[in-house]
C-alpha cells in the first residue's frame, strides 16, 4: 500500500445464527470483500479475503465485523496483513486458530472453557499483540519477540514457556507458540 491512509478493523465473535454473519464496510476502491465457501472431503472451508488490490492511494476504508456460528467445529486463520484485528474466539469450539498480523494492534481471546486441545499459533510482524488466556482450563505459551518484549500477567514462566495456574500436563489446554518480529506482546489470564 502506497501513499494512503488506510482503515483496517476487523472484529470476530461469536453470535451468529449460521456458520458466519457479518457486515462490511469499505471504500469502492478497495473493493467489496470476496466470501468463498468449498466442501471437500466432508470439510467445509470459508474463505473472506480483501480484493488483492495493493496500490492504493487517497483515504481508504475496510471495516469487517463477522461473527461466527458456535455449533460447528472450527480450525480458524486469520490474516491481516496492515491494521487492527479484534478476535474474540473464547466462544466458539474451536480447534486450532492461527493469526498471522502484519503491523498494527492486535486483540486476541482465546479465555473459553473448551472440551478439547485448543493449537493456537500467533505470527505478529510490528506493532502489539494483546493476548487473553482462560482462567479455569490449562493454557502454556511459548512466546518470543525479536524487538520488544513479552508481558505477563497470571502466568508462571518455567523451561522457556508460560503456564497458567490451571495447565496439568495431560489435560485439555489451550497450548499456544507466539512469534513477534518488533512490537510488545502482552499475555494475561482473566
Amino acid at each position: 500500500i502506497t501513499n494512503s491512509h488506510l482503515t483496517i478493523h476487523s472484529h470476530l465473535d461469536s453470535g451468529g445464527s449460521r456458520l458466519m454473519e457479518g457486515s462490511f464496510r469499505y471504500s469502492e476502491k478497495m473493493g467489496k470483500p470476496n466470501l468463498h465457501y468449498d466442501v471437500t472431503g466432508g470439510h467445509g472451508r470459508l474463505t473472506v479475503e480483501s480484493p488483492k488490490n495493493t496500490s492504493l492511494t487517497g483515504k481508504v476504508v475496510n471495516e469487517w465485523n463477522l461473527r461466527m456460528g458456535s455449533q460447528t467445529p472450527l480450525d480458524l486463520i486469520v490474516s491481516v496483513g496492515a491494521g487492527n484485528a479484534d478476535v474474540d474466539v473464547s466462544r466458539l469450539p474451536v480447534r486450532s486458530v492461527e493469526v498471522r498480523a502484519g503491523a498494527g494492534e492486535l486483540h486476541l481471546n482465546v479465555a473459553g472453557k473448551y472440551s478439547g486441545d485448543v493449537t493456537v499459533k500467533v505470527e505478529a510482524g510490528a506493532g502489539s499483540a494483546r493476548i487473553r488466556l482462560p482462567r479455569d482450563m490449562g493454557a502454556v505459551v511459548d512466546a518470543t519477540v525479536g524487538v520488544g518484549s513479552v508481558n505477563v500477567s497470571g502466568l508462571t514462566k518455567r523451561d522457556g514457556k508460560y503456564y497458567n495456574a490451571s495447565y496439568v500436563e495431560g489435560k485439555p489446554a489451550v497450548r499456544m507458540q507466539v512469534r513477534g518480529a518488533v512490537g510488545d506482546v502482552t499475555l494475561s489470564v482473566e
